[in-house]
């Protein structure tokens, strides 16, 4: 894809700048003698990469779409996993990346009664961040459990594709192209792992994420459908070294902060 061609030789450009030598393959193939593996977050589907990495003691660099806005502007890039199972930078700067990149995202959290139903978020059967799940015996689940009126929304991506949307009786379906649509009425946000989680605390809905794998885990409650409302401010301040513009990414300032946390291969990294 385009995307990853052109954040393949922006960070290549940044790693040549610290003095780090590349080597570009295709597909999963790997290479013998390198320090480290730096793969797109979709390969992570595609085991290869990870298996070798891992019997060799191998870092691997993972980069995928970012989480705070705007997402396609911004790229993450952590170490060993996908979303919050990988490891990211913890540089502690008070919070002013946070508040310098991203001055008006964090909004306060909503009252206590207020919002008159449950939002329900679908994914993508397949995408590397759901590998293994059934998210249809999922969505069933939840709405089985939920209190009140329920709203199911699909993911953009399976409507642009006009692809069958399945989901349980005792709910309605949303078609609103925009989350923040669906949200200003929502009292809770339910997802699995989806990034929809991260926009929902972020706007201040209360919000259940029940896989750790969820970049919101941090500030949400998990397979109880009840809200919570901790401090987000950690969170969101740790949260801004976890993405980076190509800029940053090409002229070698993410890798700055990347290199400090190199580690051997941990697995499904906390």
């Amino acid at each position: 894809m385009v995307h990853q061609k052109s954040h393949g030789s922006a960070i290549k450009a940044g790693l040549e700048r610290h003095g780090i030598d590349c080597v570009f393959t295709e597909g999963d193939r790997v290479v013998d003698g390198v320090d480290f593996h730096v793969t797109w977050g979709a390969e992570t589907k595609r085991p290869r990469i990870f298996q070798f990495s891992e019997e060799h003691s191998l870092p691997v660099l993972v980069m995928e779409r970012a989480y705070l806005p705007d997402r396609l502007k911004f790229t993450a890039i952590g170490w060993n996993g996908l979303n919050n199972r990988a490891i990211f930078p913890d540089f502690r700067d008070g919070g002013d990346r946070f508040r310098r990149l991203w001055p008006n995202v964090l909004k306060p959290w909503r009252r206590v009664g207020s919002g008159r139903f449950i939002l329900v978020c679908g994914q993508v059967p397949g995408d590397a961040s759901v590998t293994g799940v059934d998210l249809n015996a999922w969505t069933e689940k939840v709405i089985e459990r939920a209190w009140g009126e329920v709203i199911f929304r699909p993911h953009p991506v399976l409507i642009e594709r006009k692809a069958r949307i399945r989901y349980p009786e005792g709910c309605r379906l949303s078609m609103n192209a925009k989350l923040e649509d669906d949200l200003i009425c929502a009292k809770l946000c339910v997802t699995y792992n989806s990034n929809s989680g991260v926009e929902a605390v972020l706007a201040g809905i209360p919000t259940v994420a029940f896989d750790r794998g969820s970049m919101a885990w941090p500030v949400t409650s998990h397979r109880v459908l009840n809200g919570v409302r901790p401090d987000r401010t950690p969170w969101a301040h740790k949260l801004a070294f976890s993405q980076w513009t190509l800029d940053e990414i090409r002229d070698g300032t993410a890798w700055d902060y990347l290199k400090n946390i190199r580690e051997p291969f941990l697995g499904e990294a906390a």
